[in-house]
């Protein structure tokens, strides 16, 4: 086995990869940093924090192995044929069932073209409470602390929920996910319980604990949100028969003498020198949708902050105002009545002292004079 990165043969393919547990069981892992280093029991000759970058694109600058399989040791496998899988994915991120998968055939040179897109979140969204799941949607990676992964994405999520179930149904752990040995791990006697369950664990629910499929109903809740940063690598692939010509070209990473019966080289680098960036961002905020409000308002019904005003005033000051004006009249016309029931009383040679069927009255409001309700004493009860 030979590797190449960014146009440099290592001396060592243990510079670059490291043996690691995933759902397809042990793989050489290329980059991935995923897993909480108390989790390990062991560390790396050439441990790496960070993850490798590359600032170019093309199969040169990305990262080429020859590698040889040995057809004669395959005895219990899931593939009818020979060959690598390949699992391209995020370095923080499990290598579980959704994982993208190629396959690298038997003699064959195959080129993995990835031309990668992120999704990232503006800080609009990051202030909105992680509590509101329906309005927010997401999740950060620095918001959620997991058990055993370094960071939090949905697929961590999603590993660490189906990897509880097991826990929680069998009593055991799969060998494949990472443990320090809080778990025991399941053995011969656990497949049955394994086999019985396999199918809820593959139908995770990842939604809330009070939502069931229709069609699932024993599936188990998961309560994992999507990521509000996310990394995706989709694969092109093109592949081709390796001829020993090809071989004996390229000293550079195959090297002289190679056969090519049993070998098979892959390429994995980035298509291109941009990547496509997609925004999440927040849609209506309160002011914003204030904002609309007032001029759909304004646009069907006139209304306006000076209507609002008004409305306050009329509903209000106006309001106070005509009781004020009413108690006022009420009061006159006391006054009245007990100004005719003097006079009916009199002696009938007095004559009052202004015409009685002529008279009208005004009153005065606030200091302003204003007819009001013009009353004609002889109308008067």
């Amino acid at each position: 086995m030979r590797c190449g990165w960014k146009g440099r043969v290592q001396e060592s393919c243990s510079t670059l990869f490291r043996l690691h547990k995933s759902y397809e069981g042990y793989c050489c892992s290329f980059n991935y940093i995923g897993i909480k280093e108390e989790i390990l029991k062991f560390k790396f000759e050439h441990e790496r924090v960070i993850p490798q970058k590359t600032t170019t694109s093309g199969y040169r600058m990305g990262l080429t192995v020859l590698i040889r399989t040995k057809p004669e040791e395959y005895y219990a496998t899931n593939l009818a044929s020979y060959g690598v899988k390949v699992l391209v994915h995020d370095p923080y991120d499990y290598p579980d069932v959704n994982t993208v998968k190629k396959m690298v055939s038997l003699r064959s040179d195959v080129f993995f073209s990835i031309p990668p897109w992120v999704t990232y979140s503006t800080p609009e969204v990051r202030n909105i409470p992680i509590k509101n799941r329906g309005l927010r949607g997401c999740v950060f990676p620095d918001e959620v602390d997991m058990r055993k992964m370094k960071q939090y994405s949905y697929n961590n999520c999603i590993t660490e929920c189906r990897e509880n179930y097991t826990i929680q149904i069998c009593g055991c752990t799969p060998f494949y996910y990472p443990n320090n040995g809080d778990y025991r791990i399941c053995n011969l006697t656990d497949i049955p319980c394994l086999a019985k369950n396999k199918r809820k664990l593959e139908i995770m629910n990842p939604g809330q604990k009070d939502f069931r499929k229709e069609n699932e109903p024993f599936s188990y809740p998961c309560n994992c949100l999507p990521d509000c940063l996310n990394y995706y690598y989709p694969i092109e692939s093109s592949e081709s028969v390796l001829a020993a010509v090809t071989v004996n070209n390229k000293d550079w990473i195959y090297g002289s003498g190679i056969k090519t019966e049993n070998n098979s080289v892959f390429n994995v680098y980035f298509s291109n020198f941009l990547v496509t960036r997609y925004r999440r961002d927040v849609i209506y905020s309160w002011k914003g949708l204030l904002a609309s409000l007032g001029g759909l308002l304004s646009l069907f019904i006139g209304f306006s902050l000076i209507g609002g005003v008004e409305l306050l005033y009329f509903f209000t000051f106006r309001l106070y105002y005509k009781i004020r004006s009413r108690a006022a009249e009420h009061m006159l016309l006391s006054q009245l009545h007990m100004r005719r029931d003097q006079n009916i009383g009199t002696h009938d040679t007095l004559q009052p002292n202004f015409p009685i069927s002529t008279q009208r009255v005004s009153t005065i409001q606030y200091g302003n004079w204003r007819n009001r309700n013009m009353y004609d004493i002889a109308e008067v009860p």
